[in-house]
């Protein structure tokens, strides 16, 4: 299997893109059902997608956020 390295920039960079516009993410969406380890979790309003320790990151600086509201 060949990797087309322009394809995967462009692919990179609309993901970030999603992720930048959004306003609020919900990673709620298992990406990869199949993969036990490796995963990664799509946004549902944005589409974007992160990995495991992204997502564990950006929600737990959710729930540390919410103390200071």
């Amino acid at each position: 299997m060949r990797i087309d390295g322009v394809e995967l920039m462009k692919q990179i960079k609309e993901n970030h893109r999603k992720l930048d516009e959004c306003s609020q993410h919900n990673f709620s969406i298992d990406a990869t059902p199949d993969k036990k380890y490796d995963k990664r979790y799509r946004c549902v309003n944005c589409s974007g997608d992160v990995s495991a320790t992204d997502k564990y990151w950006y929600e737990t600086g959710l729930k540390q956020a919410e103390n200071y509201v």
